[in-house]
C-alpha cells in the first residue's frame, strides 16, 4: 500500500529485496555505467596521467629541495670563511686541534682500532691552519 511517496507494509507483506532506496532499474543503470567506464582502455589513461603528474611534481620538489640544500651549504661556507678571516687566533686553534687529533689517533692505534677518521680530521685542521 502506498501513502504519498512512502510504502507501508502490512503485517503479512515482505519488504522488497535489494538495496533500500534504490530500485532495480536505477541499480542496473549504475552497474551498466560502471561497466562501460571500466571496459574502455581510455578510462585508465586519466588515472595514468594523474599518476605521471604526481610523480613529476615529486621530482620537481626533490630537485628544488636539492638546489636549496646546495645553496644553503655554499652560503654556510662563505659565512664560515668570513668568520675565520676575522678571527686572528683561528690558525693557532686549528693547529692545536690537529695536534689533539693526532694524539687521539695514537691512542686509538694502541687499542687496535682504525685511526683513519681521526687522522682525516687532523689533516683537515692542519690544512685549515695553513690557509690563513
Amino acid at each position: 500500500m502506498n501513502v504519498g511517496d512512502r510504502q507501508v507494509f502490512l503485517g503479512n507483506q515482505e519488504e522488497p529485496e535489494g538495496i533500500p532506496g534504490i530500485n532495480g532499474i536505477r541499480l542496473s543503470g549504475i552497474l551498466l555505467s560502471l561497466l562501460l567506464v571500466f571496459s574502455f582502455p581510455g578510462a585508465g589513461g586519466a588515472a595514468d596521467l594523474a599518476n605521471a603528474a604526481a610523480e613529476k611534481t615529486d621530482e620537481t620538489a626533490k630537485t628544488t629541495e636539492q638546489a636549496e640544500d646546495e645553496n644553503r651549504k655554499k652560503t654556510q661556507q662563505v659565512n664560515d670563511l668570513k668568520l675565520r678571516e676575522r678571527e686572528a687566533l683561528f690558525p693557532e686553534q686549528a693547529k692545536s686541534l690537529a695536534k689533539g687529533y693526532r694524539e687521539t689517533a695514537k691512542m686509538i692505534v694502541e687499542q687496535g682500532c682504525d685511526p683513519k677518521p681521526v687522522l682525516d680530521a687532523a689533516a683537515y685542521f692542519e690544512k685549515q691552519s695553513g690557509e690563513f
